[in-house]
């Protein structure tokens, strides 16, 4: 059914993203929320994970901060190398907390 997910051997129930309400049968223009997107990162794995917190989570820019800070044990953070332009002044804010918090940074050469 979701052929990106079958590629990497992941069960649909780990996907988490952006939805709209479908009624009888047609798609419609109203988001479910919350929205994936900035703290709504947060309510959603809250959501899914019934509360519970996960040991990993790793994001790329300042908008994963309060989806990351839920990480019992690591958050991660996820850059490239050259910063990729739409996201370069997010990544490197993220970089400098993630500096001061002790977190750990995979950098990844394009």
């Amino acid at each position: 059914m979701l052929p990106a997910l079958d590629e990497i051997g992941l069960d649909e129930k780990f996907l988490i993203a952006a939805e709209t309400r479908v009624i009888n049968g047609v798609i419609t223009d109203q988001v479910v929320t919350p929205l994936p997107y900035r703290e709504g990162k947060r309510l959603c794995l809250e959501k899914s994970l019934n509360k519970t917190h996960p040991l990993l989570v790793a994001g790329n820019s300042m908008g994963d901060i309060s989806m990351m800070e839920m990480a019992s044990v690591l958050p991660l953070v996820i850059t490239f190398l050259p910063h990729l332009s739409e996201v370069e002044a997010s990544e490197k804010e993220l970089i400098a907390l993630a500096s001061k918090r002790k977190w750990p940074r995979q950098v990844f050469r394009l």
